[in-house]
């Protein structure tokens, strides 16, 4: 049992650094090596009730 857990844990960190390399590359793009167009989606504009909750956070 405890062979299994650790194989599945080995697994988990092995997509675990995959996916943070992948995220490590993704960032370090911009305009001007990104084959993607800038953002164009304006910023999230957050309703009522979320800004009620960021209020009462402070």
């Amino acid at each position: 049992m405890k062979r299994l857990f650790i194989i599945i844990l080995l697994d988990q960190i092995q997509y675990l650094t995959t996916r943070v390399q992948e995220l490590e590359h993704y960032l370090g793009q911009n305009n001007q090596n990104s084959s993607n167009p800038p953002f164009s989606k304006p910023p999230r504009v957050y309703d009522n009730q979320a800004e009620k909750v960021d209020s009462s956070r402070t």
